[in-house]
């Protein structure tokens, strides 16, 4: 479920940093004081999407995950879209700054558009 949430959204409501985030998405070791921390974020945005979609979750943390993952018509996650605005998504494997853009043409139309120039 934590590769469902963004990293930024994730980091902040967890207390943690990005690169924690990031490390504990890609099943690398991260400490046990951020472990109980993003497992905790996790739980209340669960808590919080189930009772979002009229469900009453449970007092368990197990069973709350449980519910959320196996809940009925659970929207996918939609990829991330182009920060230029055309609304294609972003190629899969992008990292770094490429992360916000469909192409490298969206990046410098955007840094055109930006500089007053298109």
């Amino acid at each position: 479920m934590l590769r469902e949430l963004p990293v930024e959204d994730t980091a902040a409501g967890a207390g943690v940093s990005e690169r924690t985030v990031k490390r504990a998405r890609a099943g690398q070791r991260v400490g046990t004081d951020a472990r109980e921390r993003l497992t905790n974020h996790v739980i209340r945005h669960a808590r919080a999407q189930l009772r979002a979609a009229s469900t009453r979750p449970s007092t368990d943390p197990e069973a709350i995950l449980a519910t959320y993952h196996d809940r009925p018509n659970a929207p996918t996650p939609e990829p991330g879209l182009c920060a230029c605005g055309s609304g294609q998504p972003i190629k899969r494997g992008r990292r770094g700054p490429a992360s916000k853009w469909h192409t490298d043409a969206c990046r410098k139309r955007a840094a055109r558009r930006h500089a007053g120039h298109g």
